[in-house]
């Protein structure tokens, strides 16, 4: 009978199929949320759209203030983290859990998205290719496509140091420690700006860092004759997972070796190093475990410089 009647009325079925299916999704949604259930929001958190005018793009800033910053009138510092959509709720909870155990300040934590990106991988692809990459390069990592709009480091570099960080200067109470966290192109736009604008940071958690990028572009710079002068100590805490060093790819724990070499040679004991190879660690895993790490070293007495 009811193939008869599927036979019979073809498009009256299909309606009916597709009605229940509905249904049975749209139950099944509600069985699995909860009545009334609601998102869950990162607590203590806002977004703010900005255009820059140092390279016209739009940007989307992820933005936590500690959890007693209405009740007290005192500045913090500000980390910047890249890659927003993961990065973002990592650095969150975690700087709460140290904080909260005295292992590290608390702070006001500012990633750059892009709006109407996630979870577009060719997005964040094309994004990150050209803001994090200090050079244009034709032919490398995702490929020509995402390449040609390489080189933008330097429009991205002043638009942090001219315009990001005067409005959260003048919009929430900072204390002029800034830190920076990147991981891979943007460990490498770190080290980019720590040698070319140090001034913007005053601490650099560079996580499995590029290096590599545009012929060991940063590593050469490195040991230029002229760098701008510090006028205070930076501390760098660099890690790199030992899965990084695969042959026929990226040698990145030797390329972590040689960058730090270099950054030592080029400021002796103006920049304070720590590096670190961390064992059973992939490209991909590799960010949670250097910024933990990486937090608790870069907050070390000030009068320390073997950390």
């Amino acid at each position: 009978m009811l193939r008869k009647s599927i036979l019979a009325s073809p498009m009256k079925s299909v309606l009916t199929l597709l009605a229940a299916f509905t249904l049975f999704a749209a139950l099944g949604a509600a069985s699995a949320q909860g009545e009334g259930a609601q998102p869950y929001v990162i607590p203590f958190t806002t977004m703010k759209d900005i255009k820059a005018q140092s390279n016209g793009v739009n940007y989307r800033l992820y933005i936590r203030t500690p959890p007693d910053y209405e009740t007290s009138d005192e500045g913090y510092p500000v980390m910047v983290l890249l890659d927003a959509d993961y990065s973002f709720s990592i650095a969150v909870n975690h700087v709460e859990h140290l904080a909260d155990r005295g292992q590290a300040p608390d702070m006001i934590i500012v990633a750059i998205a892009y709006p109407d990106v996630y979870p577009d991988r060719r997005g964040y692809a094309v994004n990150r290719s050209r803001d994090y990459t200090p050079v244009f390069v034709e032919h490398c990592c995702y490929g020509p496509e995402f390449q040609k709009a390489s080189g933008g480091g330097p429009a991205f570099r002043d638009f942090i140091a001219d315009e990001l960080f005067p409005y959260l200067d003048k919009t929430y109470r900072t204390n002029g420690d800034r830190v920076y966290v990147g991981h891979s192109f943007g460990g490498l736009f770190g080290a980019f700006t720590l040698l070319t604008r140090p001034e913007i940071f005053t601490r650099y958690i560079l996580v499995s860092g590029s290096y590599w990028y545009g012929d060991d572009y940063v590593i050469k710079l490195a040991g230029a004759d002229k760098l701008p002068a510090l006028e205070e100590t930076k501390r760098v805490y660099m890690g790199v997972g030992s899965w990084e060093n695969q042959q026929g790819v990226h040698l990145m724990v030797d390329d972590q070796m040689r960058f730090e070499a270099a950054l030592k040679n080029a400021y002796g004991r103006k920049v304070v190093v720590k590096s670190r190879v961390f064992e059973d660690e992939t490209h991909a895993s590799i960010f949670p475990a250097v910024l933990s790490t990486g937090l608790r070293h870069v907050y070390v007495g000030d009068d320390e410089t073997d950390y």
